[in-house]
């Protein structure tokens, strides 16, 4: 409620604080500025302090305390302004009241002087009680702004402080991963290098048992392998005498091919003007194809020869020798064996073949061709002479044949036994050898198998030295595919 004073003299009610209130006013604003003078250094104070603290924080109280002593200035203007131009249009107003009232009031002006003791009595009372009240007024407003700077500073200053324990904790917590990442980092040197310190120990744990267990395997196959080269052994000696009779059979059959080659190089070096001709195995024919020619090269017959070299004589020679001459077209054929019929001796002649041991190879050859070169020659002269097997038959049947033929039996007897002694050291020469390698396939077999049970799986398959290769290799029927 505004209180208000009357005049006693013209009776006009004026508002006291329009009257009273401008030095106050005044008074007030001037400790207000005061204050915030004081307030400033306070803050000043403050930020002088805060600034030791953090940059961020004094830029941020800068600018507030910037702004709120802009906003107070602002405020403080305005409210002076607005209280200075009503109190100069209210004293205008008054200043013209009192002129026209000053007539009127000259006229109480006794009546006024004797109220003036009891009014300046009564403003006392009034000027004390104003001044209570506007102490009052001052210590509330004081105490208001004071708090409310208070607030405004201590809530700043919260923020402030609450932003710095937020950076504080972040950094905090910054350096807490750091140090746990640091930790962490080294914990990881340390668990690697404990984990290679264990692998190298598991490594050489288990290298060690590695060994321990080889080592026991080793002793244990050694066992086994003392007992399977035992039975190896006698695996061996019984394939060594399956070998044995095998290389006999092959030394047979090597025989009778080695006859065939002999008697192809006799015939070739005795008759070079003839073209003899081997006939490979697995072709049908005779061993052997002679195809007479004079010194001229003129063609006059052919001799078809097979080699034989077995224990018994077979009658089924004779009938494939002939079967061979009609599949060559030959003149003649020679079946020279090492074995004759029981009724021959030395050669015989069935129709147009003669049977003779190989001895006797050459001599015949010789009086066939020779036979056959006339019979050719007689061909040519005589026309008359068309059958030359007529002649050739009656040539051999004939004392001529016989006496050439009994001249060179005596000096081919004589080569037999010649002969015969060198393939007696030849057999035993090979006998010999067949049981170095024997020795040697045996003791290469025992090598390969220790290494191979050392190593085991990765020692690589050596092609012949296998245990189940040896029988297969075994088979063969000549000493060649033995080696």
């Amino acid at each position: 409620m505004e209180q208000t004073m009357k005049c006693p003299n013209c009776g006009v009610e004026f508002k006291l604080d329009e009257a009273l209130m401008g030095p106050i006013r005044e008074k007030l604003a001037d400790e207000y500025r005061m204050n915030i003078e004081k307030r400033d250094l306070e803050i000043k104070k403050l930020k002088e302090d805060l600034e030791r603290d953090s940059e961020e924080r004094e830029k941020l109280l800068n600018e507030r305390m910037a702004e709120e002593r802009e906003k107070l200035r602002k405020e403080i203007e305005e409210s002076l302004a607005r209280e200075r131009s009503v109190k100069v249009e209210e004293l205008e107003r008054l200043l013209k009241e009192k002129d026209e009232r000053l007539k009127q009031s000259e006229e109480k002006e006794m009546e006024l002087l004797k109220k003036k003791q009891e009014l300046e009595e009564r403003e006392r009372r009034m000027e004390l009680d104003v001044m209570k009240r506007l102490e009052e007024e001052k210590r509330t407003l004081i105490i208001e702004l004071e708090k409310d700077m208070a607030e405004r500073s201590s809530r700043e200053l919260r923020e402030l402080e609450e932003k710095l324990k937020q950076k504080e904790a972040f950094l905090e917590e910054a350096r807490k991963k750091e140090l746990e990442l640091m930790k962490k980092h080294s914990e990881l040197e340390e668990k690697q290098k404990e984990m290679e310190l264990e692998i190298q120990r598991k490594l050489m744990e288990e290298r060690s048992k590695l060994e321990k267990e080889i080592r026991e395997r080793h002793l244990e196959e050694q066992k086994f392998k003392d007992a399977e080269k035992e039975k190896t052994i006698r695996d061996l000696q019984e394939q060594i005498e399956v070998l044995r009779q095998k290389a006999e059979q092959g030394s047979q059959q090597l025989q009778g091919e080695v006859l065939e080659l002999e008697l192809e190089e006799e015939l070739s070096r005795f008759f070079p003007y003839d073209e003899v001709i081997e006939v490979k195995k697995g072709q049908r024919g005779a061993d052997i194809v002679q195809k007479v020619r004079t010194t001229s090269g003129y063609h006059c017959g052919t001799i078809v020869w097979e080699t034989k070299r077995a224990k018994n004589w077979s009658g089924e020679w004779l009938p494939k020798l002939k079967d061979d001459m009609k599949s060559h077209k030959a003149d003649m054929g020679v079946l020279c064996s090492t074995v004759l019929p029981k009724d021959v001796d030395r050669f015989t002649i069935n129709g147009d073949v003669v049977v003779t041991r190989t001895v006797f190879a050459i001599p015949v050859a010789t009086l066939i061709r020779e036979q056959i070169i006339r019979i050719s020659r007689e061909r040519n002269i005589s026309e008359s002479m068309s059958d030359k097997k007529d002649l050739l038959f009656s040539y051999l049947t004939g004392s001529e044949f016989r006496q050439n033929m009994g001249g060179m039996v005596e000096a081919f007897m004589e080569m037999k036994r010649d002969l015969d002694s060198e393939k007696n050291s030849m057999e035993r020469i090979w006998s010999k050898r067949e049981k170095q390698m024997v020795r040697v396939l045996k003791n290469l077999s025992s090598i390969y198998g220790s290494m191979q049970g050392i190593a085991g799986a990765s020692m690589p398959l050596i092609k012949g030295l296998e245990m189940d290769s040896i029988p297969e290799r075994s088979s063969g029927n000549t000493l060649d595919e033995f080696e």
